[in-house]
């Protein structure tokens, strides 16, 4: 689902990480083999002084340079009487740069070649960058060989509500491939582990995000051939190589019912079409819903509209006790919280770091909203990025600041909230994250001034 452009810039990046990092990506490669590299572009050229010292690369394939020769290395055509020569005799290597054209090379070469092998140049990158020893590993390698492996699903997901959406929907973590986005938390990734096998990514604004990218786009190669389920966001960056019909969108917010915000995510595709995701361009396989608002009649995709605390109450008590455990949902102390008559929930968020507040504003707008309450009810559940110290200036305030899903609450059934409580910051109530989840008689809305929004 690339354009043109962005997979050479990925490759390009990929190369100057494992280049400033000092990472040998030839060690994956059989010392004894002969390299070919497919593409003598730029990205081609700047592969081979990568590897060069340790590999013996005899040849390039480039129909645009057959003829010439780069630092002696003799470039071909694909189906040359010297490719033909080298491939059907010599333990050879092929690695392919020009990924946008994979299929059809990787067609090309094994139906004319029968033992070569085909590698991407993604490969490099991923054998490279991760312990082969692990079960992570161990699959990668298989997956670089296009072996078959015992995997159902993927999972492309950046958010933890959408993780919680879609254990929902498919209450199993046997046979799944799990690819984590930039921005997942990493504490709740790590308790994940416990339980997925497969688990890739969960660099939060890191550096290194880009290793995700390369793992994902390994893994889009091979669920295309296998025809593997795709689930989750497929707006974001490790989401763009899979194929379109084999994915299932999962709800990510309220943005997935306004078109304007997928607009954002827009891509032209190769062949000058046009892709807006979420399902508003068609072409994925389904789009799962919870229902927050009215479905767009212009989402193009089928849709299932899915009821979360349903699918919460048929889950037997010990997976809930997983789902808790992964999130850090405390069962306990929040069941404690409810005993002590605690039954209004204040969801803040972090108005001061958009600009639509400062730090002081948004303290004293909570203070003049919480005079209206009984303190000694109230639960404030801060935004995670919400660095307040709500503590220290609303001490009769229970204040829960374990980064599970808010949903967890509603849909748990631990607390039977009487009131929530949540700041508008735009003129329609539907831009609160809690619309759709509980009914609008049970939520209090107040604007940035601190008035009641009837």
């Amino acid at each position: 689902m690339h354009n043109l452009s962005e997979q050479p810039r990925e490759i390009a990046t990929s190369l100057l990480r494992v280049r400033r990092n000092k990472i040998d990506i030839s060690r994956s490669i059989d010392s004894n083999s002969k390299v070919i590299i497919y593409g003598c572009d730029s990205i081609g050229q700047e592969l081979f002084w990568e590897i060069k010292d340790s590999v013996n690369v005899v040849a390039f394939i480039d129909r645009t340079f057959v003829g010439k020769a780069y630092e002696n290395i003799p470039i071909y055509a694909y189906d040359a009487p010297q490719m033909s020569e080298i491939l059907n005799n010599e333990k050879v290597l092929v690695i392919v740069t020009p990924m946008a054209y994979w299929d059809e090379i990787y067609k090309d070469l094994s139906t004319l070649y029968t033992n070569v092998r085909i590698w991407s140049v993604y490969a490099l990158f991923a054998l490279a960058e991760n312990d082969l020893s692990l079960p992570n590993g161990k699959i990668l390698k298989k997956v670089v060989n296009q072996e078959k492996i015992n995997i159902d699903r993927i999972v492309v997901i950046t958010t933890v509500y959408s993780l919680l959406l879609y254990i929902l929907v498919n209450p199993s973590f046997c046979n799944t491939v799990y690819i984590f986005g930039e921005g997942f938390p990493l504490d709740v990734l790590e308790r994940f582990k416990k339980y997925a096998e497969y688990v890739y990514g969960g660099d939060k604004f890191s550096r290194n995000s880009d290793r995700v990218n390369d793992i994902a786009n390994l893994f889009a190669i091979y669920a295309k051939r296998y025809n593997i389920e795709v689930w989750g966001h497929d707006h974001v960056v490790p989401a763009y190589s899979f194929p379109r019909q084999l994915f299932h969108v999962i709800e990510d917010g309220t943005a997935n019912y306004n078109r304007i915000y997928a607009s954002y995510y827009t891509k032209v595709l190769d062949d000058g079409s046009i892709y807006v995701p979420m399902g508003f361009g068609g072409l994925v396989n389904k789009v799962y819903l919870i229902g927050k608002k009215t479905i767009p009649s212009d989402i193009k995709s089928p849709v299932e509209i899915i009821n979360p605390k349903k699918l919460w109450n048929k889950l037997c008590d010990e997976m809930k006790k997983d789902i808790m455990d992964i999130f850090s949902f405390q069962y306990d102390k929040i069941h404690a919280l409810s005993l002590e008559g605690r039954s209004i929930i204040f969801l803040t968020e972090p108005l001061y770091k958009n600009s639509k507040l400062t730090y002081h504003k948004q303290v004293q707008l909570i203070k003049e909203i919480m005079r209206k309450y009984d303190n000694s009810k109230v639960i404030i559940k801060p935004h995670p990025g919400d660095d307040i110290c709500y503590e220290e200036y609303f001490p009769r305030c229970a204040v829960l600041r374990d980064r599970f899903p808010f949903e967890l609450l509603i849909w748990g059934d631990v607390i039977v909230f009487e009131k929530y409580i949540a700041i508008m910051h735009s003129k329609e109530k539907e831009a609160t994250f809690i619309t759709g989840l509980v009914e609008q008689e049970f939520i209090d809305y107040y604007d940035l001034k601190g008035n009641i929004v009837k």
